[in-house]
């Protein structure tokens, strides 16, 4: 586990973190979202001490981190850089092998690093993060540039980790993936927590509301975005959108209206394949912009 409580941080008198709290729990993948410049990096600096902080404290055990991919010595043979690395952490060659042959660069391993690409780069980092047994584990950016299969079997190495009762950090700016597998997630803008809890949370807290989006699927998109525009409701909605199943609308979240709505439409013939709320997702929830047209 870690836990940080009200961390600072500025470097050359610019405050690049500001009352930090977060706690990564054993047993649990958190996730911290944020945008280029938001403090991901120093926060995750700070916590396995790369940088002493200005104020608040950090209780924490052994950490496990995954480095930049060009920070690995490329003058290395990869089989050379895990050698040493199993080394460091008392741990077998053979576990990194194992890893190795998952992520399918086991025939790369005898040739220097500076030769591999960039994803080959990223898997070798990712593997010297895993080896070892460690209380928590820090993932930056780890299938950032890595092919679809191999990101796949990251995430499941990741979650294999989580079920031994490790803590995971876990950071992308793929949300999808972080909404697939994230227990908890913190939101940071400019050095501060703006918005914390589990993915469930985050989603619901965004879906309530006095207006709602809801989706009509039809097969006669352009009949339907007529229709709608000139029915006798018309007032009752607002922000029609033709989506590829569709229409979008928004509606006061009021059973009576919606009820209304779909009997006004079945009575004059409306083809409807389907109708339900729309529940954004945790891209939409974080930037907005729910619905594309």
């Amino acid at each position: 586990m870690i836990n940080c409580n009200k961390i600072s941080k500025s470097f050359k008198g610019k405050q690049i973190l500001k009352d930090v709290s977060l706690t990564i729990k054993n047993g649990k993948i958190t996730s911290l979202i944020g945008a280029n410049g938001a403090g991901k990096s120093t926060t995750i600096g700070v916590l396995v001490g790369y940088y002493h902080v200005d104020g608040g404290s950090i209780e924490r055990e052994s950490i496990s981190i995954m480095p930049d991919a060009d920070t690995i010595y490329q003058n290395m043979t990869g089989i050379q850089f895990l050698k040493m690395i199993c080394g460091m952490k008392a741990c077998p060659v053979s576990e990194a092998m194992q890893l190795a042959e998952k992520l399918s660069i086991q025939h790369h391993l005898n040739k220097k690093i500076e030769g591999y690409s960039f994803g080959m780069k990223k898997k070798l980092a990712f593997i010297q993060c895993c080896v070892g047994n460690y209380d928590t584990y820090i993932f930056d950016e780890p299938t950032s540039g890595v092919d679809g299969p191999s990101a796949k079997i990251m995430l499941d190495l990741i979650a294999n980790l989580r079920e031994k009762n490790a803590g995971i950090l876990l950071t992308s700016h793929n949300l999808d993936e972080l909404e697939r597998v994230s227990d908890f997630i913190y939101i940071i803008e400019s050095g501060q927590i703006t918005r914390s809890g589990s993915v469930h949370e985050i989603l619901t807290e965004q879906n309530k509301g006095s207006i709602v989006t809801y989706i009509l699927e039809t097969s006669k998109a352009d009949i339907l975005m007529a229709y709608l525009r000139n029915a006798k409701f018309k007032s009752e909605i607002s922000n029609i959108k033709l989506r590829n199943q569709g229409i979008s609308l928004e509606i006061e979240n009021d059973p009576n209206i919606i009820k209304e709505m779909i009997g006004t439409m079945l009575q004059d013939d409306i083809e409807l394949l389907g109708f339900y709320q729309y529940r954004t997702n945790l891209q939409e929830s974080i930037y907005g912009d729910a619905i594309v047209s």
